[in-house]
Parts: structure tokens; C-alpha cells; sequence
């Protein structure tokens, strides 16, 4: 909702990031609510699709883009209503699930629900951050259900570049990984450690580092790091 028309455009934003070598975009509804009456904005010939690719600079490629839409004609006390579904996961992951939501932002949201939808045998494990609600359970017979829904959140005011691990504001994390360690294996798993050939330059190397960290693991490492990247 617009609690003013100061900044309308930056709310008109429709912004929805997508990667469409394994994701499939669905747009369902798009419509502004205006002295309590629908109007329809949902044309998909309007949409920009746009290439994000954010690393760029470090070489990197992830093939992301977003579909795009600046709405028009918004005024004071509009409602946008936007609904769409992605449907796809990253394979590298191992057709394991993960996934992080926001339940507060820069801007009010009218409305915000949020629900995920677990098909038995599978298990999903959830935190919260800063006194986020616990979710709302439902048995749907062959799946579990496990649902938020947050009338009127007000805006969260916080500083840009924010490290991740710092909480701003209130959101919810789940995962089919059972632990870190879980994690730390499927990392193994996709990028395996060569073994160094015994009297190689590299395992050289790698002893000197070792003797200069003198055995400790964690200077070991910042060594390295120092190495790779000056």
C-alpha cells in the first residue's frame, strides 16, 4: 500500500528475479486496488526482461534475470497486488530445498503471506530472526503445510551493505539440510579436494604455508587466502 505519493515510483516497482535454466516464471495476478476497486495491470508485453547478473566483476556468470515492470499511475492509498509462482530448483543442490523469506522491508505491505507446502518423507527445518511468528501447521493428508500470514507490517528502517549474518529485520530460513556438516559434505561433494602427488610443487607450497602458519589451521587458511587473492 502507498502511504503517500512521494516515492511512487520506487513502489511501482515489479521486480521478480529468476534464473530460466531451471525455472519457470508464472505470473498470475497483477492489479491495483483503487477506492476499492480492482484494476487490472497484468500485461505480460510490458515486462522488460533483464539480465542481472550482479558478479560480473568477479568474473562470475550465473545466468539470473529479472522480469521487470514500472507500474504507472500510482497515487495515495493504492494497494498493488502481485502473484506469481516459480517453479524449479537449482540441481547442484541435490534435489535438497532451502530457502530464506523477508517478513518485513523497506516498504509497508498490506499483506503478506507466505506458505510452504512439504510433501510427506520430506522434512524442512525452521528458524526465525528477530521474534519472527512461528508458523502456522496444517496436515494435508500426503503433505504438511506451514504458513504465515502478517496483516499491515510497517516499514523497517536499516543501513545498506549490512553484513548477512546481522538481522535487520524479521525473516524466516529453512532447509532440508539436517546440520552444517551436511553442508560442508555437499560442498565436498560438488568441488572434491584433489589429492596433492607426493613431492609436487604444489604440495611444497602447501607445506610452506603449513610451516609458516606454524600448524595452526586458521592462520593456515588466512595465508592462503592472502596468497590467492594478492
Amino acid at each position: 500500500m502507498l502511504t503517500e505519493n512521494a516515492g511512487a515510483e520506487y513502489a511501482g516497482q515489479v521486480n521478480i528475479t529468476f534464473n530460466p535454466q531451471y525455472q519457470t516464471l508464472t505470473l498470475h495476478e497483477l492489479y491495483v486496488i483503487r477506492d476499492g476497486k480492482p484494476i487490472d495491470k497484468l500485461d505480460i508485453s510490458k515486462f522488460q526482461l533483464l539480465a542481472t547478473e550482479g558478479e560480473l566483476s568477479r568474473f562470475i556468470y550465473n545466468g539470473t534475470y529479472s522480469a521487470y515492470l514500472l507500474l504507472e499511475d500510482l497515487r495515495k492509498d493504492n494497494t498493488i497486488v502481485v502473484s506469481y509462482s516459480l517453479k524449479g530448483f537449482n540441481p547442484v543442490f541435490g534435489n535438497r530445498f532451502f530457502d530464506t523469506q523477508f517478513l518485513q522491508g523497506p516498504e509497508p505491505v498490506g499483506l503478506l503471506y507466505v506458505n510452504y507446502i512439504v510433501p510427506k518423507g520430506r522434512t524442512l527445518r525452521f528458524k526465525g530472526f528477530k521474534e519472527a511468528p512461528p508458523a502456522t501447521q496444517q496436515d494435508l493428508g500426503n503433505a504438511m503445510s506451514y504458513s504465515w500470514s502478517i496483516a499491515g507490517t510497517g516499514k523497517v528502517d536499516y543501513e545498506s551493505d549490512v553484513p548477512l549474518w546481522y538481522a535487520t529485520r524479521q525473516r524466516i530460513e529453512c532447509s532440508e539440510f539436517k546440520s552444517w556438516a551436511e553442508v560442508a559434505q555437499w560442498a565436498a561433494d560438488v568441488n572434491p579436494i584433489p589429492t596433492l602427488a607426493v613431492g609436487s610443487r604444489l604440495q611444497h607450497f602447501a607445506d610452506q604455508l603449513w610451516s609458516k602458519a606454524n600448524g595452526n589451521s586458521t592462520q593456515y587458511v588466512k595465508e592462503a587466502t592472502d596468497f590467492v587473492q594478492n
